[in-house]
């Protein structure tokens, strides 16, 4: 209510200035898009009230990676379900001791979500459940072809109106 008040206040200026006297003119606050918020999100820390607040991007990569392990395991432990998380090698930067760690963390958050990432870390994966395990090879980068046990992938016949005739292609 203090916000809105205060964006009245500044209207009112704003058309006081322009010497604005349409009733129609409105000042609007609006919140950023999920990218541009995400995109601008910085976190800090510090560890005493009187020194200055220094930002994670400036702590050395292997402070970040357990930063954006903590970030998960905090998602996984408040977060309700239904989402897809889509990560690039996450096991970059980390030791093979917390990769095993983080895949765990992975494994808990994929219980109610959808988990998908690359990875060329053997901690990445469970050999014994190879059903979970898709593989994407490409050859001489000509055609991408996809290796799952028992081949027993459901394949969509469209996907977004777009009709597959045949899955390879």
């Amino acid at each position: 209510k203090d916000f809105e008040g205060l964006v009245k206040i500044i209207e009112g200026v704003i058309k006081e200035q322009l010497e604005v006297d349409n009733n129609d003119f409105k000042l609007k606050f609006g919140f950023p898009s999920a990218d541009t918020l995400f995109k601008n999100l910085e976190f800090y820390l510090t560890d005493n009230p009187q020194k200055p607040k220094l930002p994670i991007k400036s702590m050395g990569r292997g402070f970040i990676s357990l930063f954006v392990v903590a970030l998960f395991r905090a998602i996984t432990d408040s977060d309700e379900g239904g989402k897809i998380f889509i990560l690039e090698e996450p096991e970059t930067f980390l030791h093979e001791h917390f990769q095993e760690y983080f895949y765990q963390v992975l494994c808990k958050l994929a219980g109610k979500n959808q988990v998908i990432y690359t990875t060329h870390s053997k901690k990445f994966i469970d050999v014994f459940e190879p059903q979970s395990i898709v593989r994407v090879r490409n050859n001489e980068f000509l055609k991408s072809e996809i290796i799952h046990p028992g081949n027993q992938l459901e394949i969509p016949k469209v996907i977004n109106e777009f009709v597959m005739e045949d899955p390879k292609d």
